[in-house]
């Protein structure tokens, strides 16, 4: 996945370029599983070319792509910033900053002195935060190359007991 596809998807729905959803076609949402962000107030702040300043509004906008198509999945890359929870049964495989289902990430907005190479193609109104590494790493297996290269250069990123399956990330 490409983090700069995320603005890219964004600006394909701004300037029409993706069809209205058809009635019969699934729309996208942010959380993959379906389920309702928890975090509508998450600052976001991308100028694509119009605002889209918090998950709220993203939320609002994904709705118009299908949930098949590319721009969708890119724009999941956001879903752990937004409030999406990591299903259970799931946990184990996805990668993520915390190492446990009961841990999260103790400060989301804190930015950590390195970040993962792959940062570099996110568009620039996004913060490298603790909370965006983990919310774009959650798109890769925890076995994966890059799961495995971007932990370990994020250990400033620090994870507390409490809050169960990441939902602070």
């Amino acid at each position: 996945r490409s983090v700069g596809g995320v603005a890219a998807a964004i600006v394909a729905v701004a300037a029409g370029l993706i069809a209205i959803v058809p009635s019969a076609m699934a729309a996208c949402s942010i959380c993959s599983d379906g389920a309702d962000i928890t975090k509508p107030q998450q600052e976001l702040n991308l100028q694509v070319p119009f605002l889209i300043p918090d998950c709220a509004s993203l939320d609002a906008a994904v709705g118009f792509i299908s949930e098949s198509s590319e721009d969708c999945a890119e724009i999941r890359t956001l879903g752990g910033l937004c409030g999406c929870p990591i299903p259970a049964d799931q946990f184990e495989a996805t990668c993520t900053i915390c190492s446990s289902s009961s841990e999260t990430l103790q400060d989301p907005n804190f930015q950590p002195a390195n970040v993962p190479s792959f940062l570099s193609a996110a568009p620039a109104e996004l913060d490298r935060t603790c909370g965006l590494v983990d919310s774009i790493l959650r798109g890769f297996d925890r076995s994966s190359a890059t799961c495995q290269a971007a932990v370990p250069s994020v250990s400033d990123c620090v994870c507390v007991e409490g809050g169960g399956a990441n939902d602070d990330a």
